[in-house]
C-alpha cells in the first residue's frame, strides 16, 4: 500500500487505504450503494470474517435491527456462526440492494455486532468522494465510479439475456460478431436526448410493431453507455455510440411486475426499496435531491411485456408518469421501449 488516510472524527472508527498497484487480476469489484442507515432497518445483511479458527474464515448473517448514532447501524446475528474478531473492517453486504451498504465494525460478546454505513462514511469523508463511487454520476467514466452508480452492465442478469446480443445486431450472446448496422438517425437522437443541458417532464418513447428494432436501438444505448461493452467493440464498429456513463439505470420488463420494476430503480439510485409501487416517486426523488441532482436516466424496455396489462399500465401510471413530473428537476430523464398499442 502506498498510503493510509484516516476519518478525523472520533466516531467514524474509518481509514482508507491506497493501494501501490492494480487490483489483481480475476478480482471483482463489489458493487456499493449508500442508502441511508433508517432505510436499512429489517434488511438482511451479509459478512466475511478472518477469525482466530483460521485463515480459511467464516461468514455470518442477520438483520439490521436499529439505526444508531453518528450514521452506525445495529447488525443482529441470526446464523449459527456470530460475528467474531476479524469481522472488523468488511463490507457490510445486503442482499436486498445487491451491493455493499457499509463496514462492520467490533462484535460484541454476543456475536452481534454494528457497522458504519457508506452514507455516514462520504460525510466523514469527504475528499475520497466516496458518494462518487456510490452514486449514479455521469462526470466520470472510469471502473469505480461505473461501480458506485447502483447499476453496471456486468452485475445485470438481463446482459447476457438481452442487452448484449441486441447491442450486437445478434439475437443470443451465444451468436458470434458485431452485426449491428443502421439505425444511425435513431441513435444520435436518444443519445443526444439523454445528453439535454436540462431535463423536462417529457418522457422519450420509442416505438414500433414487433420486430422493427426497438430492442436493438435500446440496447445499443445501453450497452456502449457501459465502459467495458463500449471499449471492446471492434474498430470497424462505426454506428453511432452512447456517452460512456450517460445511462444510469436500465430495466428490461419482460415478465416483471410493476413493484419489480419499481425496486430495480430504487436499487440503482440508492433509494428506499419500496413497499408498494407508490413509494418510489418520492424516494427517488429524495435520493436524487441528495445527491445533488445529478443526471439519472433510466431506461424501460419492453414496457408491452410485463407480466400482465395491468402490470403495464402501474408501470406507466404510478412508475413513468409521477417519476417525468415529480423528479425532472432533480435529475431524472426516462426513455421507454413499447410496441404501439
Amino acid at each position: 500500500m502506498s498510503a493510509v488516510r484516516l476519518a478525523a472524527h472520533p466516531m467514524s472508527d474509518l481509514a482508507v487505504v491506497e493501494l501501490d498497484g492494480l487490483i489483481p487480476a480475476g478480482v471483482a469489484t463489489a458493487s456499493l450503494r449508500c442508502p441511508k442507515p433508517a432505510d436499512l432497518i429489517d434488511r438482511r445483511w451479509w459478512a466475511f470474517g478472518f477469525t482466530h479458527s483460521g485463515p480459511l474464515g467464516n461468514q455470518a448473517a442477520g438483520t439490521i435491527g436499529a439505526s444508531l448514532g453518528y450514521g452506525w447501524v445495529r447488525l443482529d446475528t441470526d446464523s449459527r456462526y456470530p460475528v467474531e474478531r476479524g469481522f472488523s473492517g468488511g463490507g457490510l453486504w445486503c442482499p436486498e440492494y445487491g451491493a455493499v451498504v457499509g463496514v462492520v465494525g467490533l462484535a460484541n460478546k454476543r456475536g452481534d455486532a454494528q457497522a458504519i454505513t457508506l452514507h455516514q462514511a462520504d460525510g466523514y469523508l469527504p475528499a475520497e468522494k466516496i458518494r462518487v463511487l456510490t452514486q449514479w454520476t455521469v462526470a466520470s467514466a472510469d471502473e469505480v465510479a461505473r461501480a458506485a452508480w447502483g447499476w453496471t452492465l456486468a452485475g445485470d442478469k438481463e446482459a447476457d439475456r438481452h442487452w448484449r446480443p441486441r447491442a450486437r445486431g445478434v439475437s443470443v450472446a451465444s451468436e458470434r460478431g458485431h452485426r449491428f448496422r443502421g439505425r444511425r438517425r435513431a441513435l444520435t437522437e436518444i443519445a443526444a436526448w439523454l445528453d439535454r443541458p436540462t431535463p423536462d417532464r417529457r418522457v422519450l418513447v420509442v416505438t414500433g410493431s414487433p420486430g422493427v428494432g426497438k430492442s436493438a436501438v435500446l440496447g445499443r444505448i445501453v450497452t456502449t453507455a457501459d465502459a467495458d461493452m463500449h471499449a471492446a467493440l471492434p474498430a470497424e464498429d462505426d454506428a453511432p455510440r452512447t456517452r460512456v456513463g450517460s445511462v444510469a439505470c436500465a430495466v428490461h420488463t419482460k415478465g416483471k411486475t410493476a413493484l419489480d420494476v419499481a425496486t430495480e430503480i430504487a436499487r440503482a439510485a440508492s433509494a428506499p426499496l419500496p413497499e408498494r409501487v407508490d413509494d418510489l416517486p418520492v424516494g427517488l426523488r429524495d435520493a436524487l435531491a441528495e445527491g445533488g441532482g445529478q443526471r439519472f436516466n433510466l431506461i424501460i424496455d419492453a414496457l408491452d411485456e410485463a407480466s400482465d396489462t395491468t402490470e403495464t399500465r402501474a408501470i406507466i401510471t404510478k412508475i413513468v408518469q409521477p417519476i417525468a413530473e415529480t423528479c425532472a428537476d432533480v435529475g431524472a430523464q426516462i426513455v421507454v421501449g413499447t410496441r404501439r398499442v
